[in-house]
């Protein structure tokens, strides 16, 4: 354990102490134009700290360098610090290399209040600012390696620059218009992400390396604070289908807050290319998001360990369309195993996000249909909320195994819609919960939707409660529905020559006469509710067409009349039987909760 611990801290140092290689070698540079005599004792301090303090995994060169008068300040030009490939691969063979590779080019840095007397008699490295401009930078997320150890004791930064440097004191670092290349890489694929933050600045406050200040949990990089303004970015998935965008992200590590302005993921394809690509029915996502806030967020996590860990994450106003075109062909892949809650057990990264908080969104959902050719939408907005509990962590689940999202929007018009997703992250089964209830809904909000995706509208409809709740595991739901309603009339369609939907009169006539109850209750009758209404999945839908439809079978129950409780354009195939050993155990489990 022990020497898992100090390999740890080893690979730590490597990375922590590169920003403090750098503005050490510009420090340097800075006063050794004093005299001819003090070249050879800079250079030997430059290698001491780039080469020794990296343990050779990183070389040097410079352009040139000029002193100000009195040793007091510098101008440096064409510093380029690069990898070692050589060393680069005997640390990776041995399991020692730093979590992120690091080369800089800098094309001018300028360095002020330097002490030439502290460098030449006590050997200290004192300066009160550096300004680093047209720096390109690139970050290379390294796999990290488990089988093999460091052995015995890791030196510090400190240790590493002694007996040349006594003290490294710098008040301010600026870095100004940088252009920075950031590369990840994910735990199972080794596929690779790479993020282009251009015109980006970086701030370094008060950094201190003595003999205790590696102790010092409180600072990041030996530096009191840091300050990223990591300006716009551009860049395109891997896979070619989506584009991303920023127009500025902002983090500061005292205060532990992250700002990101004017996200964007779209299409970088059109949807008939993307239909192409995919092959099959998929969903398409647009995503706008004008204000992202994250409080308590730990970034040392996520670039040292692949950890994202936050307080809370607010998103602000954010517009989501998802849009599925079903006439691109039905994808038979099975989705079992990928409601949300598993996938997130299934993640590359680490994640533990206490609370997400939704304001004022948008979500608009789109399909296409098979029958009719047509697009049908759902529109959601104010969309309000938190999503509490995220997390893959055992520790966490231990403590609280519920995932919980609790929503309020305006559905399709001024229609207040709750709804309540309870997620178990500790079971194996793809265990939730999820209740909701709909106040008030109009034929004119719906019918476009219904008359594209059903061949049917509301000739006349006032829904006075909905009330729905569904508990479901990987291979079915059970749901329950209360619908008050008055005045169901259907009108069912057919497609004329023309392409165009008209009435049916003679279906719609005989559906309303001897299948519809067109009131709930009825007059003078109790009324209908829909109790423990099973519904099998289908193994290629995911969790909110199971949901979905099994709220659609609870509505059948309760207004249609007879055995078969079916209409136009309702009916779904019926899916494979799932495993029965596994039913009686989900339901017992179900029913002794009830009780």
């Amino acid at each position: 354990m022990e020497q898992k611990t100090s390999r740890k801290k080893y690979r730590l140092l490597l990375f922590i102490g590169i920003p403090i290689l750098i503005l050490f070698a510009l420090a340097v540079f800075a006063v050794s134009g004093l005299n001819t005599f003090l070249k050879p004792v800079i250079k030997r301090s430059l290698s001491k700290v780039i080469v020794n303090g990296s343990d050779s995994l990183y070389t040097f060169s410079l352009k040139d360098y000029t002193i100000g008068p009195g040793g007091r300040s510098a101008v440096i030009t064409g510093l380029d610090i690069q990898v070692d490939s050589g060393r680069y691969k005997l640390l990776k063979a041995a399991g020692l290399l730093p979590p992120m590779i690091v080369s800089i080019q800098v094309e001018k840095a300028s360095v002020t209040g330097i002490s030439p007397w502290e460098l030449w008699r006590n050997k200290n490295i004192i300066a009160s600012g550096i300004v680093l401009n047209g720096a390109k930078v690139n970050l290379q997320q390294q796999q990290k390696s488990t089988d093999t150890i460091a052995k015995g004791p890791q030196k510090t930064l400190y240790e590493l620059i002694k007996p040349d440097i006594n003290i490294i004191d710098i008040r301010r670092i600026s870095i100004q218009n940088a252009d920075i290349l950031f590369k990840t890489v994910q735990k199972d694929t080794l596929k690779r992400e790479a993020w282009r933050f251009k015109n980006a600045g970086v701030i370094i406050d008060d950094i201190l390396v003595d003999s205790m200040s590696h102790l010092d949990t409180s600072k990041i990089w030996y530096a009191s604070n840091l300050q990223l303004a990591l300006g716009s970015f551009n860049m395109n998935a891997t896979d070619g289908i989506y584009k991303f965008s920023a127009k500025n992200t902002d983090y500061n590590f005292k205060d532990r807050s992250v700002t990101i302005e004017d996200l964007k993921i779209l299409p970088a394809i059109s949807k008939a290319a993307f239909n192409k690509r995919m092959g099959h029915e998929a969903d398409l996502f647009t995503v706008i998001i004008p204000k992202i806030n994250i409080e308590n967020f730990n970034s040392s996590a996520l670039l040292i360990d692949n950890f994202i860990e936050a307080e809370k994450i607010r998103l602000t106003e954010p517009d989501i369309d998802i849009y599925k075109d079903r006439t691109a062909g039905i994808d038979n892949r099975s989705k079992m195993g990928k409601y949300p809650h598993q996938l997130l057990m299934k993640a590359d990264i680490a994640i533990r996000v206490k609370k997400l908080a939704i304001t004022k969104g948008k979500l608009l959902v789109t399909q296409k249909s098979l029958k009719t050719g047509e697009n049908g939408s759902f529109k959601f907005n104010n969309v309000n909320g938190d999503i509490v509990n995220i997390t893959n962590q055992k520790a966490d689940i231990a403590t609280n195994h519920w995932l919980k999202a609790d929503l309020s929007a305006a559905f399709m018009g001024p229609n207040t819609m709750n709804a309540v997703f309870n997620f178990d992250l500790a079971s194996g089964n793809g265990h939730f919960i999820t209740d909701a209830t709909l106040e008030s809904l109009q034929p004119s909000q719906i019918n476009p939707a219904f008359r594209a995706l059903a061949e049917a509208e509301l000739g006349s409809f006032k829904l006075n409660q909905l009330k729905y709740h569904v508990e479901g595991f990987d291979g079915y739901a059970v749901g329950d529905l209360t619908l008050r309603y008055q005045d169901l009339k259907l009108n069912v369609l057919k497609k004329e020559d023309d392409g165009d939907l008209k009435k049916n009169g003679i279906i719609s006539l005989l559906a309303n006469m001897l299948k519809i109850y067109d009131h709930n209750p009825m007059p003078g009758e109790a009324e209908r509710k829909a109790i423990n209404i099973r519904d099998e999945r289908l193994p290629n839908k995911n969790f909110f067409g199971l949901v979905v439809r099994t709220m659609l079978k609870c509505t059948q129950e309760i207004a249609l009349k007879g055995k078969n409780k079916t209409l136009p354009g309702m009916t779904a195939k019926t899916p494979a039987k799932s495993d029965k050993k596994e039913d009686k155990k989900d339901r017992k489990r179900r029913e002794k909760k009830k009780d």
